[in-house]
């Protein structure tokens, strides 16, 4: 399977969030990953947001660990820069005000690589307003 990932899946299992399915399994589901350069942002500041949180005497190394583990995940994914090409499809693609703007580029990235690839590519995310509108533009969804 060749999977779209946005931060949600890659954070859920960084940050060990208790939830119905295993975000391991999901990132383990995909033979291909594929995400916008965006994702590398998020989920820094996403596990820095996290280890702020954290008891102070252990913040630094609990963010470091995180970030280590990060940095594998990370070296995992194909990226795709956003640049005009990722512009002109959320230019085109009208539905795609119906989601936050950071969704927005993540879901405009997969479509312009879907027709790129070999295999249909579907969109990974446990972000639900993601969900709905990568349906709606034809992907296929896990979980």
């Amino acid at each position: 399977m060749v999977g779209y990932y946005d931060s949600s899946v890659i954070l859920a299992a960084l940050l060990a969030q208790r939830l119905d399915i295993d975000p391991a399994a999901l990132w383990d589901a995909a033979t291909v990953r594929l995400s916008s350069n965006l994702l590398k942002v998020e989920c820094i500041i996403g596990v820095r947001r996290a280890g702020a949180l954290q008891p102070a005497r252990s913040r630094a190394e609990w963010t470091e660990r995180r970030i280590e583990a990060l940095e594998r995940h990370l070296a995992a994914v194909h990226y795709r820069r956003m640049d005009e090409a990722i512009e002109a499809v959320i230019r085109s693609t009208g539905s795609l005000s119906d989601c936050r703007t950071l969704d927005a580029i993540h879901l405009a990235t997969a479509l312009y690589l879907a027709p790129h690839i070999e295999e249909p590519l579907s969109v990974v995310t446990l972000d639900n307003r993601m969900r709905s509108l990568a349906v709606k533009l034809g992907f296929s969804v896990l979980p």
